[in-house]
């Protein structure tokens, strides 16, 4: 019985979702910074 509640997807998926935009907005934005950095250079945003 609770073993069949801790593997129960219904609570592993809100700790899934939070991983997955854990570890993926970092890299996102930062690629997005660096394809933009020449317009971020020139309104003086460093």
């Amino acid at each position: 019985m609770v073993l069949e509640s801790l593997l129960d997807l219904g609570s592993l998926m809100p700790w899934f979702m939070f991983l997955l935009i854990f570890l993926w907005t970092p890299p996102h934005f930062w690629a997005l910074a660096l394809y933009r950095s020449e317009e971020y250079g020139e309104v003086g945003i460093p």
